[in-house]
């Protein structure tokens, strides 16, 4: 028999033999099989659609002139820019997963990192996604909160002050310890979280929670290994965890690690480790953005001189991606400041090659956007960065030999950098003043410092209210007077108190205190 010049399909396969239609003859019948849908490239026979069942129930396979192929693939779409759509591999159903998050169970969903909240394309309306006090149309309360999301936090003439003279002020650190310094602090609702870093025989990073009149809601909880030394770092609320980053030396030198935490500050997961530097990874700045969290640190493996790295982690805590440099390897760049502000991010650093504060901006991926911009804080100025309301406000102490000015300094930059004014001093009346700490309230900002003003030869804290513009809305108050000077005051807003976390040589070493001060106004005038 003389072929038609057609081919003839194996065994188990249809084909042509003289123009004649062939099944298979002589074979039997092969038995009912899955394809493995995931390699295409691998030619499966059949006789029929019952042996080209597929593992991926969002597909569909037919016989196709003898071989398995694919004729149908689900295709999920409800028309909502603010969802991931994808199919179910499982059962073969629709699944849409909502692109932005709801942390406080409010049921307003937070924007897409980088949009204005309430934009069309943000996804989301929830200024505030880690206050479920806060929200479009929620009445404005005082609790540190834009509870209307207007932009403006305790709306109007309201401020904040000493309730019945100087606040209470207690000690943090655990009394075993030799001596501890502050980290970070955050309200999360019902307390005042603060991580601080403590040594005993190392150092350690500690979790502790106060109420406002400091009761002790969380006894101290250690959170790093006595048996390497630790740095405590900064600390965030997302509305349902905790996030904290730190530096950790149980490897050969320093790398960054990174963990969440739940309300009594459990760790969550094992620590991820962020780096794996030969040289050391330290400075660790920390943001939530709403999906996932970002991380800035500073690194010397490279060259010996330290190049400012940003890391992505995912919201669960795996990394994203590689570590990105954004600096260049030709500075020595120190002291990172991650914030989000309107657009997306903004990086601070010191630069210590050419002596001078910079400014980097950054997209929502952490890459770098522009130029960078010199500012004006100088040599070895002690320097605290906010974004508040539409623009960064910088206040600095500027350094002159071992001792500092008698006045903080301030200026403000738009996310691109430019400066918004001229620099200014704006606080009088003492011979040294430093540790500068702002808590934004969206058109005006409260400062936080420490001078010698009330106290000669002591460094006491005080607190000032000022609008954007620097135009001063009251007038100085001291906070402490404790006879020992008080350092770094770190300010938190939460309910109806603004907390704060500082240092002091009170009882000797240098330990943490806190103290807050409440509300003095509740309704707008």
């Amino acid at each position: 028999m003389q072929l038609s010049g057609r081919r003839i399909f194996g065994c188990g396969v249809a084909g042509t033999l003289a123009g004649i239609w062939l099944s298979g003859l002589g074979c039997s019948r092969s038995p009912l099989r899955k394809v493995d849908v995931t390699d295409d490239s691998v030619p499966y026979t059949c006789q029929n659609d019952a042996e080209c069942r597929g593992t991926n129930a969002c597909e569909s396979y037919a016989c196709v002139v003898g071989l398995c192929q694919r004729v149908r693939e689900t295709t999920c779409d409800d028309g909502n820019p603010c969802t991931d759509d994808g199919c179910n591999p499982v059962d073969g159903t629709c699944q849409f997963a909502f692109r932005t998050n709801d942390d406080d169970s409010d049921g307003y969903r937070a924007a897409l990192p980088g949009k204005t909240p309430g934009a069309a394309d943000a996804c989301g309306n929830d200024c505030n996604d880690s206050s479920p006090l806060s929200h479009p149309g929620a009445s404005e309360l005082c609790d540190g909160v834009d509870n209307d999301c207007n932009g403006i936090i305790d709306d109007t003439q309201r401020y904040y002050g000493p309730n019945n003279g100087l606040p209470t002020v207690f000690w943090v650190s655990d009394s075993a310890k030799f001596q501890s310094y502050p980290a970070g602090m955050a309200y999360d609702g019902s307390k005042f979280a603060i991580t601080t870093g403590e040594q005993n025989e190392r150092w350690q990073g500690v979790f502790h929670a106060l109420a406002s009149d400091g009761t002790i809601e969380v006894p101290a909880t250690t959170l790093t290994s006595a048996a390497n030394d630790s740095a405590a770092g900064p600390l965030v609320w997302t509305g349902s965890v905790f996030g904290t980053a730190w530096e950790d030396r149980r490897e050969t030198s320093y790398d960054i690690y990174f963990n969440r935490l739940d309300g009594l500050g459990k760790k969550l997961h094992p620590d991820l480790r962020v780096t794996a530097s030969m040289g050391f990874s330290i400075e660790p700045s920390l943001v939530y953005s709403g999906t996932e969290w970002l991380l800035a640190y500073s690194d010397d493996s490279d060259t010996g001189d330290f190049t400012i790295y940003t890391q992505r982690i995912s919201q669960d805590a795996t990394l994203i991606g590689l570590p990105t440099a954004i600096t260049p390897p030709s500075i020595d760049a120190r002291q990172p400041r991650l914030s989000k502000n309107s657009s997306g991010y903004g990086l601070f650093y010191y630069s210590y090659t050419d002596k001078y504060f910079a400014y980097q901006k950054l997209d929502t991926n952490l890459a770098a956007v522009g130029a960078v911009v010199p500012l004006e804080p100088g040599k070895d100025a002690d320097v605290s960065i906010r974004w508040n309301g539409d623009r960064y406000i910088l206040t600095w102490a500027v350094r002159i030999g071992d001792s500092y000015g008698p006045t903080i300094w301030a200026m403000s930059v738009d996310d691109a950098g430019r400066t918004l004014g001229s620099p200014r001093p704006i606080t009088i009346g003492a011979g040294v003043a430093r540790s500068p700490s702002i808590v934004g309230l969206g058109d005006r900002f409260m400062l936080l410092w420490t001078d010698d003003r009330y106290s000669p030869k002591l460094l006491e804290l005080s607190m000032q209210t000022f609008l954007n513009d620097f135009s001063a809305l009251d007038v100085q108050q001291q906070i402490t007077t404790l006879d020992s000077d008080s350092l770094d005051p770190v300010g938190v807003l939460g309910g109806g108190a603004l907390g704060i976390l500082f240092r002091s040589h009170l009882s000797g070493p240098w330990h943490t205190y806190f103290t807050a001060l409440r509300c003095l106004n509740l309704t707008p005038p």
